[in-house]
């Protein structure tokens, strides 16, 4: 035996203690994740919303919710904690970027600086007033910094906020509300114009510079004087009708009776691992292609998923109709013929990303 067999021979040890090993490690690990988690459970707490709608969520698509979060902000349903560890990391991000700015001399300043607007009960903290190296053009040459909101985006999103437009018109309601707590913020300190810094993992971070929207301002303010008149007489809106996206990431889902008009399902814990292989084989083709098959199919063949709705963690299983034009189209003609119309189901599974 040479002399690396013979170091390697004297690592090994026996099955029996090989086990004892194992179980000493995974205790080991154990208590380790347990105090990493009790850390994190231990600054999870609610904040009392009673006295302000807030401008992180005043854009949310349902007036009932924004109703919940002023008169049940007690009985929200506390982030769990997948969710806690998510917000960690992208809180860590966006102190990240901070450090950056700082580091090449663009100073973030005034971070969770306090706002609140009287007349619509509406208050929020920026994070942070970014200083201008370059002077504004005409009557705006004294503003000296405006403020910058820090947003971190599921990398599944990134391709789809390039611009301020992109993020107005997305159709996730957490990003889309992005811009309209910035304009809140704008229009709170009278200024014209701000920065949206967006940031996620391995990407070069996009920094959106944004006009003051007025009409965008509007829609708020309204949404804000709805929900204030609801709440001052402790009586809520009807729900939205049920939308999986939207009522299954909401915080008083357990005290809310949405009216559901889809087939939503229950996605029990085994099932997921088939919709992770989805999600993972979109870009292979053959094997993608099978699987698809399996879960959705289409009309004539249905697969597992068909038509219906469900949601397990951060993977949503969604489907919706469309009516779509039928023609006609005879051999002997070139002409089509309108036939009618036909409603095609759609079903998609994607992953969701929860924005806190």
């Amino acid at each position: 035996m040479d002399s690396q067999e013979l170091i390697i021979e004297n690592q090994v040890i026996n099955e029996k203690e090989g086990e004892a090993l194992i179980q000493v490690l995974e205790e080991e690990t154990t208590e380790i994740l347990s105090k990493m988690d009790n850390r994190l459970l231990r600054d999870r707490e609610r904040w009392d919303h009673s006295k302000n709608n807030w401008a992180s969520e005043i854009h949310h698509p349902c007036l009932k919710h924004l109703v919940h979060c002023r008169l049940d902000w007690k009985k929200r349903q506390l982030i769990d904690i997948n969710g806690l560890y998510r917000v960690t990391a992208g809180s860590e991000q966006e102190r990240r970027i901070k450090v950056v700015f700082s580091d090449i001399g663009h100073e973030i300043n005034q971070s969770q600086r306090y706002f609140r607007m009287e007349s619509h009960q509406i208050s929020g903290k920026i994070d942070g007033m970014l200083p201008l190296t370059r002077e504004l053009p005409g009557e705006l040459g004294n503003i000296k910094e405006l403020p910058g909101e820090v947003k971190t985006v599921n990398p599944h999103f990134w391709e789809s906020v390039k611009s301020v437009l992109d993020l107005k018109r997305h159709p996730k309601f957490w990003i889309n509300k992005i811009p309209s707590q910035l304009n809140l913020y704008l229009l709170m300190m009278e200024l014209p114009a701000g920065f949206i810094i967006l940031d996620t993992f391995g990407k070069r971070p996009r920094i959106l510079p944004m006009l003051f929207d007025p009409e965008l301002a509007k829609e708020d303010l309204e949404k804000a004087e709805k929900v204030n008149y609801f709440v001052e007489r402790g009586e809520y809106p009807e729900p939205i009708p049920y939308d999986s996206s939207i009522c299954g990431l909401c915080g008083f889902d357990h005290i809310c009776s949405p009216l559901k008009t889809t087939d939503c399902i229950e996605i029990n814990s085994e099932s997921k691992w088939e919709l992770e292989d989805y999600l993972l084989l979109k870009k292979q083709d053959d094997d993608f292609k099978k699987l698809h098959a399996e879960l959705i199919g289409n009309g004539k063949k249905p697969g597992k998923y068909y038509g219906k709705n469900g949601i397990i963690e951060d993977i949503e299983v969604k489907s919706r109709t469309q009516i779509r034009k039928q023609y006609d189209i005879p051999k002997e003609v070139k002409d089509k013929f309108y036939t009618g119309d036909n409603e095609i189901n759609i079903t998609s599974i994607e992953r969701i990303g929860k924005e806190w």
